[in-house]
C-alpha cells in the first residue's frame, strides 16, 4: 500500500486502517491540508483529526457490502500490485483497489508533469520566437537605412 507519508501526519495507510476509510493518494494530500487548516484555526491535533475524522464527516463517508468472488489476472500489474515489489500474493480487495487507486494517480501525475513540461516548452520558444521578431525588426530597420542611403548616390 502507498503510504504517502506526510511529514508532520499519520501515513496514508495509517490514516486508512484507522478510521476504516479508504482513501485515494490524491484524496488524502486533500485530508492532510484540511488538517492543516482546521490545525491552524483550532490546533487539534493529528490523533484526534484522524480518531474523529468520520463522526465529523457524516454523511460524506459511503458503505457498501462485499460478498462473492473479486476474479482477476495475476499478471495484471494494475490489479495484483505484482509490479510494486516483485512478489506475487494473493491480495486482498483493499489491495486491489489500493492497486488501482495507486496507478491513476501516478497515471495523472505523469499526464501533469508532461503538461508542464510542454508549457515550459512553450514559453521558451515564445520568448525564442518574440527575439527572432526583435532581431528581424532590427534588420529591416538597417535594410532600410542603407536603402535610404543608396538611394541618396
Amino acid at each position: 500500500m502507498t503510504t504517502n507519508k506526510i511529514e508532520d501526519f499519520v501515513s496514508r495507510e495509517e490514516f486508512i486502517k484507522r478510521t476504516g476509510i479508504f482513501v485515494t493518494p490524491g484524496y488524502f494530500e486533500y485530508i492532510y491540508h484540511k488538517w492543516v487548516d482546521e490545525t491552524a484555526k483550532t490546533g487539534i491535533s493529528v490523533d484526534d483529526f484522524v480518531d474523529n475524522y468520520e463522526k465529523n464527516h457524516i454523511g460524506q463517508v459511503a458503505e457498501t457490502e462485499m460478498n462473492g468472488t473479486f476474479k482477476y489476472l495475476i499478471m495484471d500489474e494494475s490489479v495484483s500490485a505484482i509490479c510494486d515489489d516483485g512478489e506475487i500474493f494473493d491480495p486482498s480487495i483493499w489491495d486491489i483497489v489500493n492497486s488501482l487507486a495507486c496507478n491513476l494517480s501516478n497515471e495523472r501525475e505523469e499526464k501533469q508533469k508532461t503538461i508542464n513540461d510542454a508549457t515550459a516548452i512553450m514559453d521558451n520558444m515564445y520568448k525564442l520566437m518574440e527575439n527572432m521578431y526583435e532581431m528581424l525588426n532590427s534588420y529591416t530597420d538597417i535594410l532600410k537605412r542603407y536603402k535610404s542611403i543608396f538611394n541618396e548616390v
